[in-house]
């Protein structure tokens, strides 16, 4: 795979300019409300099972994504 000088250059400067104030930010701290959960149950090693598992069909959608993105490059 062969990235092109231009678009190296245009991801550096996309990088910096997400990064650059992150970096110099001030930190705000979070409300101790924020970490409570509405589902706090457990279900055996995962903490916040439901909260967890929730995403799980976001992260599936996700692979198929890459998936298709890698089958859609070999046909090129």
């Amino acid at each position: 795979m062969k990235i092109h000088t231009q678009n190296l250059i245009i991801l550096i400067i996309a990088i910096l300019a997400f990064a650059i104030p992150a970096a110099f930010s001030i930190h705000h701290p979070l409300n101790p409300q924020y970490l409570f959960f509405a589902d706090s149950r457990n279900l055996g090693f995962l903490t916040n099972a439901l909260n967890v598992l929730t995403n799980l069909p976001f992260f599936f959608v996700g692979v198929w994504g890459i998936y298709e993105l890698a089958l859609l490059k070999k046909k090129n």
